[in-house]
């Protein structure tokens, strides 16, 4: 049996692939280069950000960083991050893009949202989903591991 909420993410995808997609591309690219070079320069090495949600409800958990040696750490300092703003004017959607100061902490969450509303829209509905992003500082590596949940229902029907 398939997956209904992945068929239904397939077509949100591709009705958002144009120039929605192509934005988010953008801010995703510029972010995640930010974000590894101000990592580095804090001494983080890997970093992993979950989020879950349901019901209509879904957001990032928390943020885990890593020193050289493996142990926990809080990345201090601030990063300029290109943001996108989204409003509905006069009738319709516009959209800009400018700069935004914020904690290293808070950019990756916001990178974690960029890249789940890109790959995963309307993650949050029904059943919800859950994951993480990874941003390893070394390779220049970044990833995402996502789970979508979903409800199955077997039918049976009985003549007595």
């Amino acid at each position: 049996m398939s997956n209904p909420k992945a068929d239904l993410s397939a077509i949100v995808l591709e009705h958002v692939h144009g120039a929605v997609a192509s934005k988010y591309d953008e801010l995703i690219a510029h972010t995640k280069a930010t974000l590894l070079e101000a990592m580095a320069t804090a001494g983080v090495v890997q970093c992993m950000i979950s989020y879950a949600g349901f019901g209509d409800s879904g957001d990032v958990n928390d943020v885990h960083l890593t020193s050289q040696d493996g142990a926990p750490m809080s990345a201090l300092g601030t990063v300029d991050i290109a943001v996108q703003d989204n409003r509905y004017v006069d009738g319709a959607w516009t959209a800009s893009t400018g700069s935004k100061t914020m904690s290293i902490s808070e950019a990756l969450s916001y990178f974690a949202d960029l890249v789940v509303n890109r790959y995963h829209p309307g993650f949050e509905n029904n059943d919800g989903g859950s994951g993480e992003v990874y941003l390893e500082v070394d390779t220049s590596r970044v990833w995402n591991e996502h789970r979508d949940y979903y409800t199955e229902s077997i039918y049976s029907e009985h003549d007595l």
